[in-house]
């Protein structure tokens, strides 16, 4: 008796496994922290949509002006990663969207019935280069921060809004690496996560 109680109950509780993981990438309207399987930090659904109902993905240009200027040694990385970062983030959403869809993804303002990402760069950072040498394990990494909303480019209507940062800290150069080109791969990955969210819909 008490080997099938402890059956069933275990037959329960790996029931209840795929329920959680179900709810983890819900679609329904609201407000999520940790979303989805790439853990995006913040996804509000304010409007559930069918992403084959969509022509494509057109993505306006990144608002920079929230990204604070320097005044040390890292003020021209930041300002060429602020030049940059259009390009990569645009980068990113298309291999995220690629791995799931052909569906094509390009910049600008969109037209017809295609979504619209509008996004604000609100951290670009450079963390420490000394840091990211003397100590690695995640120390001193670079980080890039998009704060935005998906719509339709055609209506207005308003999808989505999202903020999610990634980090970087290795992977370019020695020595701590260049920290422009790991301040771009964080945002690459900030376009890749938000273009991976879309494979839910």
């Amino acid at each position: 008796m008490r080997v099938s109680q402890g059956l069933a109950w275990l037959l329960v509780a790996g029931l209840s496994i795929p329920a959680g993981a179900a709810g983890k990438t819900s679609t329904a309207p609201g407000k999520y922290t940790s979303w989805g399987e790439e853990d995006f930090d913040e996804l509000e659904i304010v409007q559930p949509f069918k992403f084959a109902d969509y022509t494509g993905v057109a993505v306006e240009a990144l608002d920079t002006k929230e990204v604070p200027p320097r005044t040390d040694n890292e003020k021209k990385n930041v300002q060429e990663a602020v030049a940059a970062v259009d390009e990569a983030f645009l980068a990113g959403l298309k291999k995220g969207v690629s791995s799931f869809s052909k569906a094509p993804v390009q910049q600008g303002a969109g037209s017809g019935h295609a979504l619209l990402v509008k996004g604000k760069v609100v951290t670009l950072d450079p963390g420490s280069r000394g840091a990211r040498y003397g100590v690695g394990m995640g120390a001193g990494a670079t980080k890039a921060k998009v704060t935005g909303e998906v719509v339709e480019a055609d209506t207005g209507k308003v999808l989505l809004r999202f903020t999610h940062e990634k980090r970087a800290g290795s992977g370019f150069g020695f020595a701590g690496g260049n920290s422009k080109k790991l301040m771009l791969k964080s945002a690459e990955h900030v376009g890749e996560d938000l273009g991976k969210v879309f494979k839910a819909f």
